[in-house]
């Protein structure tokens, strides 16, 4: 019925002269009381299909932007679950702590923010996360990434990691509250 990726507003048929409507009689003279009735009559039908397709194009474009917008939003959760697992490897081969500091706080917010409960793929990468932060190499775990904030790193850097674990943890907590046992 509607597009939901193109223009779907048409324009409204409006018939300004009314000719076909008038009635004459015998002597030819104008529309009688009758026929002026009839035309407010439809004058003002016209005007209320007009406001019911205005409102129907209204609802259709919240609809649309509806659509569009958790499009995007997955779109993007897709970019950033990409750049995730790209970071996450690169914990592996960073040689410097701060470097892991600065690796481990990108790949957190990623995950963070692309997290999805219900998404098995996601709840794998929440768990290699935790894997890597608890058992990762010597140089990274997460007390090791508040160190290396804290002396070095960015107070930007420092404020997105807390925000970051913040959603971990509440993503964490409600994984642990669905399952059975």
């Amino acid at each position: 019925m509607f597009s939901f990726e193109g223009q779907t507003r048409s324009r409204p048929a409006i018939n300004l002269g009314g000719r076909g409507d008038q009635s004459s009689n015998s002597s030819g003279s104008s529309t009688t009381q009758a026929g002026s009735g009839n035309v407010a009559q439809r004058a003002r039908l016209e005007r209320q299909q007009r406001e019911q397709l205005r409102q129907l194009d209204r609802h259709a474009r919240v609809i649309q932007a509806f659509y569009r917008s958790r499009k995007e939003a997955g779109r993007v959760r897709d970019g950033q679950r990409t750049e995730y697992d790209s970071l996450i490897g690169a914990l592996s081969t960073a040689s410097k702590p701060i470097d892991d500091a600065s690796i481990a706080v990108q790949a957190t917010a990623r995950l963070a923010y692309s997290f999805r409960a219900g998404n098995k793929a996601d709840s794998d990468r929440l768990g290699r996360w935790a894997r890597t932060m608890a058992v990762g190499k010597p140089s990274i775990g997460l007390w090791q990434v508040f160190d290396a904030l804290s002396q070095k790193g960015s107070q930007e850097d420092t404020k997105r990691w807390t925000l970051a674990l913040r959603r971990i943890a509440r993503h964490i907590c409600t994984i642990a509250s669905e399952q059975p046992g």
